[in-house]
């Protein structure tokens, strides 16, 4: 019950395109990681934007190049908050799909987290 209702949440991405040559990893990342980040793109947006302003207070006033900086240094290589925001996507896998990720949990993990970074600049 709560894989499909997990699943059910994911928004259809039309965009992504699906090759016969895409590697397991590959169609992972598209077919689960992208939806879900998709889903979850407002809450990591806030979350990040909330923690690079507590530690800022003027984020808000940087011009686009320095936030991204200030992002890259702080929020993305705080160990503790790169787990949070990757806990945002795990939470919503199913089960099938956490163990696919536990196979490969580094690939995985730095894909995710670069998808991240590139959701979080996007809206700078």
């Amino acid at each position: 019950m709560r894989n499909e209702s997990i699943t059910a949440l994911r928004p259809q991405i039309h965009t992504i395109k699906t090759m016969n040559d895409m590697s397991d990893i590959e169609i992972f990342q598209n077919e689960v990681i992208r939806p879900i980040l998709k889903y979850q793109n407002d809450l990591i947006v806030q979350y990040s934007i909330s923690k690079a302003l507590n530690r800022n207070s003027k984020f808000g006033s940087l011009i686009t190049i320095e936030k991204e900086r200030f992002l890259e240094k702080v929020i993305l290589k705080d160990n503790k908050i790169k787990q949070e925001l990757t806990g945002m996507v795990i939470g919503l896998f199913t089960t099938e799909e956490l163990n696919i990720y536990l196979s490969k949990e580094s690939e995985y993990k730095r894909r995710i987290n670069s998808m991240v970074k590139e959701r979080i600049f996007s809206t700078l």
